[in-house]
């Protein structure tokens, strides 16, 4: 019988959450996703992708969709953020990880389904949380803008995924917890994005341009935003495992 070592702490982190969503307010202002996801949560991107390879899959049987996701990055995205940050029991209980990971990808099948029959449930909005600009993520990355992803990563996966934005009806917003997160930074080190993908990805909040290396991202923002470069450069060195002097 396994021993959830993780149990109290979850139930202590819940505990906090539930006290700071009682405090939360709706949302106001329409959000641009690529821009909230930007720079902290590749992680997003990584669920946007599983969206798409489960409807190039749609009506496969259930073990083909979790096998295809075994293979993706949404598989290292599981095992190195979401049970190292919050199930690390299950890293040393392989089937206990393979069933809570199949388990992962039936209800993102369920959740592309329902949103694609009856679009997104209001009654379930997505959580953001505030952080002013500047603010350093856990990784030292610094934070851009005010508003951060709390809940609802795989919502906000859908909508990145179709382009559309976050309507104030669709999120509402609490206070941080804690430091801000940074998966970006875990998936960039386990290999989950290459180098011209970290880069589109920056893309959303940075002038890059049509660079594909970190080093032609900054000499481009260096061109035609010297502002904004700094910025960059302290995102980079962060999040990039060989640093801003890659080529």
């Amino acid at each position: 019988m396994r021993t959830d070592t993780g149990g109290a702490g979850r139930v202590l982190r819940r505990a906090r959450r539930a006290v700071h969503e009682r405090l939360a307010r709706p949302g106001t202002v329409p959000v641009d996703v690529a821009a909230l996801v930007a720079p902290l949560r590749y992680d997003v991107v990584v669920r946007a992708r599983l969206f798409d390879l489960l409807a190039e899959h749609a009506g496969a049987p259930e073990h083909v969709l979790v096998e295809a996701a075994s293979h993706s990055a949404y598989a290292t995205w599981f095992e190195h953020v979401e049970c190292a940050r919050y199930f690390p029991e299950l890293l040393a209980d392989p089937e206990g990880r393979e069933q809570r990971f199949a388990a992962r990808v039936r209800g993102a099948a369920a959740l592309l389904r329902s949103v694609e029959e009856r679009g997104i449930d209001r009654s379930h909005p997505v959580t953001l949380i505030t952080a002013p600009e500047g603010t350093e993520s856990e990784s030292g990355a610094p934070a851009l803008g005010g508003l951060h992803i709390g809940d609802g990563c795989h919502r906000l996966a859908l909508l990145l995924r179709a382009g559309a934005t976050l309507e104030p009806w669709m999120y509402k917003v609490r206070p941080s917890l804690g430091p801000l997160v940074d998966n970006t930074v875990v998936l960039a080190a386990r290999g989950a994005l290459t180098e011209s993908e970290y880069v589109r990805f920056l893309g959303a909040r940075f002038p890059v341009g049509a660079a594909r290396t970190v080093s032609r991202a900054l000499a481009t923002v260096e061109a035609v935003d010297a502002q904004a470069a700094p910025t960059l450069r302290t995102v980079i060195a962060a999040q990039w495992p060989s640093g801003p002097a890659a080529d």
